[in-house]
């Protein structure tokens, strides 16, 4: 009795980095693209597609490629994109799924995650004469309407000197 063994060996995902990780201001331009390399570390050919995890994040994240071929060996770089237009502040996650049919390992998972930045509030001006005191630097300060001037204060003689004045307008 003969008996005959053949071992074919399968395509094999590598995918690196593991995580993609972006950061946008809420209303701002998109931040830079990242790449994403996926590899053939197996044998034959590597037939890939990738998918977006939730389908609704294909609002905010795109790849430059969605299928490919790669031979044993063989590498090809995608470049991953976010898009903050139109998103309220906060943190998005979806998952690229790298899927091959045969490879021993489909499919492979990608983690993309996108920070929103909240737009920082306007500085709050004050209107009109204001006054204060930095104790520290020993600079007093009056903000007449117009006018700005610094004042020194001295220790011994407990007097106030002009040390700048300016004169808007």
């Amino acid at each position: 009795l003969a008996v005959g063994l053949t071992v074919s060996a399968l395509p094999n995902i590598t995918r690196s980095p593991k995580a993609l990780l972006f950061q946008a201001p809420e209303g701002g331009a998109s931040p830079p693209s990242k790449s994403l390399e996926i590899k053939n570390s197996g044998a034959g050919t590597l037939a890939w597609t990738i998918s977006v995890d939730p389908a609704v994040a294909i609002a905010w994240v795109t790849v430059s490629s969605f299928s490919g071929k790669l031979v044993a060996g063989q590498f090809e770089s995608i470049d991953v994109t976010v898009d903050p237009a139109g998103l309220p502040s906060g943190v998005r996650t979806a998952i690229l799924r790298i899927s091959a049919g045969g490879a021993s390992n489909s499919p492979s998972l990608v983690a993309v995650a996108f920070n929103v930045l909240p737009v920082p509030p306007p500085p709050v001006v004050e209107e009109g004469p204001t006054a204060g005191f930095c104790g520290l630097l020993g600079v007093e300060f009056l903000i007449p309407v117009g006018i700005l001037a610094l004042w020194r204060r001295r220790r011994s003689l407990r007097r106030v000197s002009p040390l700048l004045v300016l004169v808007a307008g």
